[in-house]
């Protein structure tokens, strides 16, 4: 759904601090250790402690880890960014984050971008106002959006092809752009 091209796309134009973290495995300690490079620039001292802690792996050190992260020296709107969180298979990592989130450090934003959200305590996070979730439905188009964008690009289509383009393509604009692209090469 170009999850990754929108935030970045918003950031790029955003004067605020913006800490991006690829995920590529669903290793914790993989995560950590690029977790900590996020904060050299930030803190040297935090990232240093936190380094040293190791990943938390139980109660008290996710404690102690939240609360060095909380002592950071942030500007005034930092965005902590974790793509592809959906790989990380880890409830402590889950759990980190969810408690990280609870801390409410002032100034700090955490945005996970992922596929699924399903290991994350959803409900009590968006209840509690520390979450704010863009959901697939969002970002997908629908016939009569898909119907708009193809007349905008000059290519109309009837109420059938559109509907199959949807079931295709689940809405999604990178698809429906690659199938626009097919239709005027080849009809």
């Amino acid at each position: 759904y170009g999850k990754t091209t929108a935030i970045r796309e918003f950031f790029s134009s955003s004067e605020t601090q913006v800490l991006w973290q690829t995920v590529y495995d669903d290793a914790p300690t993989s995560f950590w250790q690029e977790f900590c490079r996020l904060f050299k620039g930030i803190d040297g001292n935090s990232a240093q402690n936190l380094q040293e802690l190791g990943f938390p792996h139980d109660s008290v050190l996710l404690q102690e880890a939240v609360q060095m992260v909380a002592d950071a020296a942030f500007p005034d709107q930092t965005f902590l960014v974790i793509d592809d969180y959906h790989l990380l298979a880890s409830p402590q990592i889950d759990g980190f984050v969810e408690r990280l989130a609870m801390h409410g450090i002032p100034g700090l934003h955490i945005v996970l971008i992922t596929r699924y959200s399903g290991r994350l305590n959803i409900e009590e996070l968006a209840l509690k106002g520390y979450l704010h979730l863009i959901a697939k439905e969002t970002l997908e188009l629908t016939p009569p959006e898909i119907t708009e964008y193809y007349k905008a690009c000059g290519v109309n289509l009837h109420h059938d092809e559109i509907e199959r383009l949807h079931a295709l393509t689940e809405g999604w604009i990178s698809a429906l752009y690659l199938f626009m692209l097919e239709l005027i090469s080849h009809g």
